[in-house]
Formats: structure tokens, sequence, C-alpha cells
């Protein structure tokens, strides 16, 4: 019989949930079915479906006895190769190049976003838009000033013709 924990997604803390309900086995996971799972702390119904197909094919297997020639036959996974240890710089180091990334960034933000061409060509833009909305101001002036004259021409046309 195939302990819980052979049952692939059962870990330590699972399997000591299950215990706690009477379930130690991939069999007694079967037996006790879908909705006693949903009952156990950190199993949800998606959870619960992937533990039974994974019970099931827990007990499909055979377990290997001890000591048989198939668990001999069977090599040792390597060992994963240690982890590269990180040189740490020593505290003057450290501090040296923080000072300098300081130092950088500070320079960046007084210098501002736009470069001195930048600032120039954004005032020059803005020169020649306040220079195209005193045209246009000029343009309805004038517009106004011209109905307003022909205004009047008609209305010394008219006084002329009473009299």
């Amino acid at each position: 019989m195939a302990d819980i924990e052979k049952v692939k997604g059962v870990g330590s803390v699972l399997a000591f949930h299950f215990r706690e309900r009477g379930i130690d086995s991939a069999r007694a996971l079967l037996d006790a079915g879908h909705d006693a799972l949903l009952d156990v702390h950190g199993v949800g119904a998606a959870r619960a479906r992937r533990l039974i197909l994974a019970a099931e094919d827990a007990l499909a297997m055979p377990e290997p006895e001890v000591g048989s020639p198939a668990e001999e036959a069977v090599p040792a996974a390597p060992e994963p190769a240690a982890a590269p240890v990180k040189a740490t710089k020593p505290k003057k180091a450290k501090a040296k190049a923080k000072k300098a990334k300081d130092a950088k960034k500070a320079k960046a933000k007084t210098s501002g976003a736009k470069s001195s061409k930048g600032k120039a060509k954004a005032a020059k833009q803005e020169a020649k838009v306040r220079k195209k909305a005193v045209k246009k101001a000029d343009a309805k002036k004038a517009e106004k000033k011209a109905k307003k004259a022909a205004s009047k021409d008609k209305k010394k046309k008219r006084s002329k013709n009473k009299g």
C-alpha cells in the first residue's frame, strides 16, 4: 500500500492534515472521495481532482520491495552542484560605488530632462505659437473693424438717399 506522501502533490504538511482525518495511504485517499478531501485544509475542488488522479497513479505503480534488484538497479541521482558563492566587496568599495551612483543620479536631476538644445528648440516653438496667436487675433480685429466700417457706410448711404 502506497504511503500518503508517495502521492504526487502531497507534502509533509498536507500528509499531516490527511492523517488527522485517518487518510494515511493512497488507497485511503481514493476511498475518502472528493467531498471528504474538500474538508481538508488547503484542498479545493481542483486540487482534490488532481490528488485523486495522483493516488490512482500511485496505486497503479508496483512498489519495489526493500532490497530488491529493481531498487538497487536505479542509479543514485547526482547531487546538484553547489551554487557559486558571490564575492563580496569590502565595505569601503561598496560605499564608494554607492556615492558615485548617487552623484550620477543627482547630476541627472539637476541637468533636467531637456538639454540646452532641447530647451532652446522648445522656446523657439513657443514663440512661434505666440506669434501665430497674435496674427490670428489681429486678423479678427481687422475683420471686425471692416464690418463696422461697412455698416457705417450703409448707414450713410441710407441717410443720403432719404434726404
